[in-house]
């Protein structure tokens, strides 16, 4: 059967039905572009619409499961318009059709009757019979998605099944299968609706052994039709290690320390992404297989504690993927063995003898419930000393022998012993150091003892440089016993300035481990001391070798106790005491004393007066004359020893103040009569320039007893100030008819002139 459909050129579309089947689309082979007539064959299993862009002639074979005389039409739809192909006879012919071959038009054809489905006009090119159509089923209900979610071997996957169509259809009409029709094993979790598509979800579990595994999604139409969808589910393959490498790192009594290579996704089995590793263990021959950690392991490393001592294990791992079903086989097994628990008490070592190079130590064994879980294998003992090539040093002896034996040590030498019990496995506690000194003897006294000023090469331009070092230094000994450290001893063994040596020197102590470059300082120059050195060991000390020599001369000391000497001193006379120096402060060849004042403290310019005092240092006094009353003069005064050549080494500088003495032009006392009291009336130079006056008075005697002494009487003192040089003082309050012996001391610039005194007395108390 054939049918010809006849359209003019314009946008159409064309949809096929067949007999018995539903709407089929594909695309046409190839586009038609003409405007003439022509014609196209489409089997009816591929039908589908059609964008004509011209007039065409549409052919339409049967195919060969299509009966004879069994209709089959078109359905054009063109806005409003809708043609209808029906059979026809195959003498029918359409106006400007032909076959292909002959030009006439075919066997059997179907008319196209043209109607519009609106109001307008009906008009057709030639009258035909209108069949009565089947109805057509509904294309919008379809699968629009059927899916899974991948997961570990023989956990549960879901599959989800999406269909669409208006409305939903129902949860009754969609199933999933397996692909052989059956549903062993699937569950349905839920099924929901969203605007017009249902999604179900299905719960399966497929294992790796018959994955994938084929499943399909079945809707059934509306229309009783059905479509499908089938999809094939794998799961992933669990990591495991072709080679674990798993190496024991570590091993103690009650753990073991393992370390593995990482899984790798090219080189061993399974799918990634390895998130972690377990560690698991048994005793051989044990069927249960402990896990060593709750957690996953995220490093490759790991410490399985609480073992069993002295006991083996085998050791596996496993890689796993994420899920609870991701871990993967047991890796090849690696077996340890737990160490043996260590000896428990430590030994005691006692010193039963010693040598010069041999220490020899016993000890005694332990209790045997101290050896661990094995015999004692042996003694361990660490010998340890400073400075020594060769140790520390680690000796193995036999557990039972008891003593031991240490050679090969060097003599005079301190070494620290500790030693510890071993079993076959493990090191037991050690016991406390033992410090232990081979033989010990004196060291011979050092050699070559040199002594020096650290600046004995001193040049014309440093002659001042005072030197109270002295440098130290000598060679060690040869002894086999070498010196931990020395002692340098020194003391004064004389002074040269002194014509004696000491008769009882002070000895100090440097202790020291250098033999170069030992200064000994805060020495006195111009001396000389004796100096020792000893070498000292553990077994005692050495001869000490002595030594002198000289520190070099320096200044004077300091002057001290410079003073006005009152009895040298007048108002035109100044005399200054000092304390002399002698042999030991001296330091030195002693030149001079150089006193000199100033006047009014000007020691740049007005120097009053100057003397040397030469060669001799027993000087402690000098005056100086001609000067003026009531003035201040300020003594100025060292010593200075000889140097090289011409030079002096001076000393520091001492100084004293003092004043000339005030002349009194007058002084007199004179009785008051209406009180027991003395008006006291002095007088001085215009130029004194009196600052104060000391007053003071003390009953000497009462005349109405001159027989009865007076004795201790009380001394008053006041000071009396005045702008005038003709001074007068009341005292009040004395008694009547008694002797006051009154004394008056002028000071200028804290310096106070002679004492003038007067004598006064009061008049009778009368009746």
């Amino acid at each position: 059967m054939a049918a010809f459909i006849v359209i003019s050129q314009e946008m159409i579309t064309v949809q096929g039905v067949g007999v018995n089947s539903s709407a089929y689309q594909t695309p046409l082979d190839a586009p038609v572009l003409q405007d003439s007539w022509e014609s196209i064959n489409v089997t009816q299993e591929r039908m589908e619409q059609i964008v004509c862009k011209s007039a065409i002639a549409l052919h339409v074979t049967s195919v060969p499961r299509i009966q004879e005389n069994a209709w089959m039409g078109l359905r054009v739809k063109k806005a409003g318009l809708v043609s209808i192909a029906k059979d026809v006879d195959a003498d029918t012919s359409i106006p400007g059709t032909t076959t292909a071959s002959s030009g006439t038009t075919s066997a059997t054809t179907s008319i196209v009757e043209t109607t519009y489905a609106t109001t307008h006009a009906s008009t057709s090119a030639t009258t035909l019979v209108t069949p009565t159509i089947p109805p057509q089923p509904d294309s919008s209900y379809a699968i629009a998605s059927f899916y899974y979610t991948k997961v570990n071997n023989g956990e549960p996957t879901t599959l989800v099944c999406v269909v669409t169509g208006s409305p939903p259809p129902t949860s009754e009409n969609i199933s999933v299968t397996h692909s052989t029709g059956e549903d062993e094993g699937i569950v349905l979790l839920e099924s929901t609706v969203h605007e017009s598509s249902r999604t179900s979800q299905y719960q399966v579990r497929v294992s790796l052994g018959e994955a994938p595994l084929n499943f399909t999604c079945l809707l059934r139409r509306p229309d009783g039709e059905s479509v499908s969808k089938d999809l094939a589910v794998s799961v992933f393959e669990p990591p495991s290690f072709v080679e674990s490498n798993i190496l024991v790192q570590e091993m103690t009594s009650h753990s073991v320390t393992i370390r593995w290579t990482p899984w790798n996704e090219t080189c061993d089995r399974g799918d990634g992404q390895v998130i972690g590793y377990r560690v698991y263990y048994n005793t051989p021959g044990q069927d249960d297989i402990a896990r060593a950690s709750r957690d996953l392991i995220r490093d490759t490393t790991f410490t399985i504690a609480n073992l069993t001592r002295d006991t083996e294990y085998d050791f596996r791992v496993t890689a796993s993927r994420e899920g609870p079903a991701g871990g993967g086989r047991y890796s090849s097994s690696e077996r340890a063995k737990t160490k043996c628990t260590a000896p428990s008490e430590a030994p005691v070592l006692s010193v039963r003898n010693r040598s010069q190079t041999t220490i020899t130590l016993d000890w005694e064994v332990i209790p045997e419930e101290s050896w661990g879980c094995s015999a004692l294998s042996g003694l361990e003992i660490n010998v340890s000393t400073d400075g020594q090539n060769g140790f520390p040093r680690t000796l193995l002896f036999n557990t039972t022998a008891g003593t031991a034996n240490i050679g090969q040590l060097e003599d005079c030498s301190t070494y620290n012993i500790n030693a510890a019990f071993r079993n076959k496995d493990e090191l037991g506690i050690s016991s406390e150091i033992l410090s232990v000194s081979t033989s010990w003897i004196r060291p011979a006294s050092v050699g070559a003892l040199q002594m020096s000023s650290p600046n004995q090469a001193r040049s014309y331009w440093n002659f001042d440089l005072i030197i109270t070092q002295i440098e130290v230094s000598w060679e060690p000994s040869s002894s086999p016993c070498s010196a931990d450290y020395y002692i340098i001893r020194y003391s004064l063994y004389q002074k040269f300035a002194c014509q004696s040596l000491e008769t009882t020197p002070t000895e100090f102590e440097v202790n020291t481990t250098s033999t170069q470059y030992n200064n000994l300082v805060g020495l006195e120059p111009y001396s000389r001391y004796k100096i020792s050195v000893t070498a000292v060991n553990g077994a005692g000390q050495s001869e000490p070798t002595i030594g002198y020599s000289d520190t070099s001369p320096g200044p004077p000391s300091n002057i001290t106790n410079v003073r006005v000497n009152p009895e040298r001193t007048s108002p035109t006379r100044l005399g200054f005491t000092w304390q002399p120096l002698n042999c030991r402060n001296v330091n030195g060849v002693f030149w001079y004393y150089y006193p000199r004042i100033y006047k009014d403290g000007d020691r740049f310019y007005n120097m009053a007066g100057g003397t040397y005092l030469d060669d001799d240092f027993s000087y402690s006094s000098v005056e100086f004359n001609g000067l003026e009353a009531c003035t201040m003069y300020e003594l100025y005064i060292h010593a200075a020893n000889r140097a090289y050549g011409y030079r002096s080494t001076p000393g520091n500088l001492s100084h004293a103040i003092g004043v000339t003495g005030v002349t009194f032009t007058s002084v007199s006392a004179y009785a008051t009569e209406d009180q027991p009291g003395l008006r006291v009336y002095w007088r001085v130079p215009s130029q004194c320039n009196v600052e104060y006056y000391r007053l003071s008075y003390q009953l000497i005697s009462r005349k109405a007893c001159q027989d009865v002494p007076v004795i201790d009487a009380q001394v008053y003192e006041l000071n009396v100030t005045s702008s005038t040089t003709y001074v007068s003082e009341y005292l009040s309050d004395l008694e009547y008819y008694a002797t006051y012996n009154i004394s008056i001391i002028a000071v200028i610039r804290r310096a106070e002139s002679l004492p003038m005194i007067v004598s006064g007395e009061t008049r009778d108390g009368g009746m």
